[in-house]
């Protein structure tokens, strides 16, 4: 008897949902995209980008992928993991052995596997969960989420079940599925790891800026075209350099160094000496310089008035927002006068009320990450509130833009949705446009989430000014 077939085509992908937070995040459950197999019932001749693409529009976040090694070359999905990155999507690669359950190493891994994925459901992310038939290992590692999150164990196996019928195949399945693990320990709050989460905020932005400037103006790409720091970039850069996102912000954590209060003649008498003479700039010449700021240089060059920004609602960039790490890494302890600061400084360039108040916003988010408020805790706290939204919402909703309510809101969107600083910032520079911003802006909040010491090796040694950066964040969090 010949076994019917069964392509993407003719049986479109389905994917079982269980809800699994509050904040809106949902497990997903099926079986191996693009699959070519002979089974007992059916052949599967399955079409890899087409199963990956229903995946990206179900609005996966990440995709664990539970098969063995050897099962990824028999089923022909070999290249799965780089076509997951392809389409925005974290690839988690955690193998479990068919009809079986972890083994050691599985479990000596699986407290900080739990926590991440639970992290990102906690943000309103969905993760979705395979094997090779969607059942066994799937259904028990999906249950077992649900039971580290703290949902009775039966109930849980109840409603993978209830989701995927036939799911968690085995006894001892069941059993693994039913053990759950103690709530995580939050941050440490030490001082030691505060600095270390100070230095992210301002080697975030930088390196965020860095990676960005690769497709600065490039329209929004369908698939990922960056997948680590490279040269090039309308500017010619060489790997590490940046632009002016950071070199603003080395003029304001300058000027912080000199008056913590912030003397705002001061700020815009350095951001001249950028503009003119290339101060501040790795390349020492200023060669990104945007609009509004420009023209409020101008005025301040004209009249003395340091500031100097636009009032008009139609002038909200994200020039303020970009450069802002230094305020928080200097004044976290001290929520009104960063506050105040973040607006002081703001107002020099950008003085609209949209600006202002996104970056008082970052600022708060800046501070309570410092201070080692957990990232679902951060992203649910009033300054997380934007236009918009952010939470559980389509990467085709998302804009690189120069507009800051739209720049602020795919920083947020970028963070939520990742698990490591890495992601995070080749997710934000990933939306093209105004991309080094974007990826300035996401890079500042990830450094302040994840610290210094989880930024990549590779994109720090090739960082420009890499000391020039420690040595400032380093003096404004020790004044502070």
């Amino acid at each position: 008897m010949t076994l019917p077939l069964q392509t993407t085509a003719t049986n479109p992908l389905r994917i079982a949902e269980l809800p699994a937070h509050p904040g809106g995040g949902v497990i997903g459950l099926t079986f191996a995209p693009g699959k070519q197999q002979d089974g007992a019932t059916a052949r599967h001749r399955r079409d890899l980008a087409g199963d990956l693409d229903t995946i990206a529009t179900w609005n996966a976040a990440a995709v664990v992928t539970l098969i063995e090694p050897h099962e990824l070359t028999q089923l022909g999905l070999a290249p799965l993991g780089a076509e997951v990155r392809r389409r925005h999507m974290e690839w988690h690669h955690w193998p479990i052995p068919d009809f079986g359950v972890p083994g050691t190493a599985f479990e000596a891994a699986w407290p900080g596997r739990s926590a991440l994925l639970r992290r990102l459901l906690a943000c309103g992310a969905r993760v979705l969960i395979h094997c090779k038939g969607g059942l066994g290992r799937a259904g028990m590692v999906g249950a077992r989420l649900l039971a580290d999150d703290g949902m009775p164990a039966t109930d849980a196996i109840a409603a993978v079940r209830t989701a995927r019928p036939s799911a968690v195949e085995t006894k001892a399945q069941e059993q693994w599925a039913a053990t759950c693990l103690a709530p995580p320990s939050p941050p440490d709050q030490g001082r030691d790891a505060a600095r270390d989460r100070a230095m992210g905020a301002l080697l975030g932005l930088a390196i965020g800026d860095a990676v960005g400037a690769a497709i600065e103006f490039q329209p929004k790409p369908h698939h990922a075209v960056l997948d680590d720091m490279v040269a090039g970039g309308p500017h010619c850069l060489q790997r590490g350099q940046w632009t002016d996102d950071t070199a603003m912000a080395l003029a304001l954590a300058d000027s912080l160094v000199a008056d913590p209060a912030l003397d705002a003649a001061d700020l815009m008498r350095r951001f001249l000496n950028w503009q003119d003479f290339g101060t501040y700039s790795c390349t020492d010449t200023c060669f990104d310089i945007g609009n509004q700021i420009r023209a409020a240089l101008e005025r301040f060059r004209r009249t003395g008035d340091a500031l100097a920004g636009s009032i008009d609602p139609d002038a909200s960039g994200n020039g303020a927002l970009m450069r802002l790490s230094p305020v928080a890494i200097r004044h976290w302890r001290d929520r009104d006068t960063m506050l105040r600061v973040a607006g002081l400084q703001t107002r020099t360039t950008h003085g609209s009320p949209a600006t202002l108040a996104a970056s008082r916003a970052l600022a708060d988010l800046l501070a309570q990450a410092i201070a080692g408020t957990p990232l679902p805790e951060l992203l649910s706290s009033p300054a997380a509130r934007i236009e918009g939204g952010w939470r559980g919402l389509h990467r085709d909703g998302i804009e690189g833009s120069g507009y800051v309510v739209r720049s602020f809101q795919a920083a947020l969107w970028a963070v939520a949705r990742t698990t490591t600083y890495r992601d995070a910032v080749l997710r934000a520079a990933n939306l093209g446009d105004d991309a080094d911003t974007t990826a300035a802006i996401a890079g500042q909040l990830a450094g302040a989430v994840y610290g210094a010491s989880a930024i990549p090796a590779d994109w720090l040694h090739a960082l420009a000014w890499r000391d020039r950066l420690e040595e400032t964040a380093g003096r404004l969090f020790d004044a502070g």
